[in-house]
């Protein structure tokens, strides 16, 4: 029989400051968020007689891919979703994600200040942790998604809509 700790437990994801959340529920968290952006292209146009200057015209917007990295899953869902893309020789399916910025260790809990909306998210790239006898949690290296586009969601001031 397998004896749990007396001791109060504390909850891994309290160090992390990125969450991923899938289908409003959180699957991981992690500690470093990078590739958040987004680049609009543009068209230059040349004006007949007008020599000192070119017109530009804004065009299409493409967005950067999202690495996660030094993250917990909470579950196998992060994995499953990227192990599709090769059992079945093809991405199945996109999914909307949201990655939600967290100011941990307040005293009042955990708040969040944004949440990154990712649209048509899939994955494209996982990193496995290093492997010790010493650890026992569900860690994720890295995750990499792709995606169609982002809008960002600002926290209002004096709430908190993410007690973890």
């Amino acid at each position: 029989m397998i004896e749990l700790p007396t001791e109060k437990l504390v909850d891994p994801l309290l160090s992390f400051s990125f969450f991923v959340e899938v289908n409003n529920i959180i699957e991981a968290g992690f500690t470093s968020c990078s590739g958040m952006s987004a680049k609009r292209e543009t068209m230059p146009v040349q004006e007949g007689g007008v020599n000192d200057m070119v017109y530009t015209l804004p065009g299409r917007i493409s967005y950067g891919n999202i690495t996660l990295k030094h993250g917990i899953a909470l579950s196998d869902k992060l994995w499953k979703w990227f192990e599709e893309g090769y059992a079945y020789g093809m991405v199945t399916y996109r999914d909307d994600v949201s990655i939600i910025q967290a100011i941990p260790f307040r005293p009042q809990g955990t708040h969040w200040v944004r949440r990154y909306h990712l649209k048509g998210a899939f994955p494209i790239a996982w990193t496995g942790p290093n492997l010790e006898t010493s650890s026992t949690e569900v860690a994720v290296e890295s995750l990499e998604l792709s995606i169609q586009k982002f809008t960002l969601e600002f926290n209002k001031p004096n709430t908190s809509l993410l007690p973890i």
